[in-house]
């Protein structure tokens, strides 16, 4: 019973994004899916009603990649995850996943693909101003909970950033690191 009334609360949402570029939307699904602990279902329909209907981060990153205005009705009836914040202006690869992006703050130069944030981040300028310089991400880069990626910095690609690191230096590719300031644990 509850699956069939949340299908039919989101279904209207469903079909918004379906229409407009499914095929950016079913690898959007098929991401999540991968990275998260839930099982997977074999309709396509059902794992995107699941994804909408308990996961308002995934809304979040579908109205970003779909450009939803602020003044659209789908957010009225189907609001984002609030304390999640995404810079208009980003250049984010595919396969994105918040785990929980409550107090998350993402203004990065631009994002590589497959990259997974905790709740907490926050990814941005070193100072205040118009021209100041934004960290460049990698491609399956892991921020765990209440890291800083703070400067115009590069994280390379298959990056992990420990809980609460504070990173203002650039990062190499296949490196953990981890505290205040960060300093890499392991490289492979």
């Amino acid at each position: 019973m509850k699956h069939l009334i949340e299908t039919i609360l989101y279904f209207p949402l469903y079909l918004y994004f379906f229409l407009r570029n499914r095929f950016l939307l079913n690898k959007e699904i098929d991401r999540w899916y991968e990275v998260l602990p839930i099982q997977k279902s074999t309709s396509i329909l059902y794992n995107a009603i699941w994804l909408l209907s308990n996961l308002k981060e995934f809304r979040s990153i579908l109205y970003f990649r779909y450009k939803v205005n602020k003044y659209n009705p789908l957010l009225i009836f189907f609001p984002p995850q609030y304390g999640l914040y995404i810079a208009s202006d980003q250049k984010i690869g595919k396969g994105l996943v918040f785990q929980h992006g409550f107090s998350t703050i993402i203004n990065c130069e631009k994002m590589g693909d497959n990259c997974q944030i905790w709740q907490g981040v926050t990814i941005g300028k070193s100072h205040s101003g118009i021209n100041q310089p934004r960290p460049i991400i990698g491609n399956n880069v892991k921020i765990c909970t209440n890291a800083i990626v703070l400067g115009g910095i590069t994280i390379g690609d298959n990056v992990t950033i420990g809980a609460g690191a504070v990173v203002i230096k650039s990062v190499p590719d296949n490196c953990t690191v981890v505290g205040n300031p960060a300093k890499p644990i392991s490289h492979n």
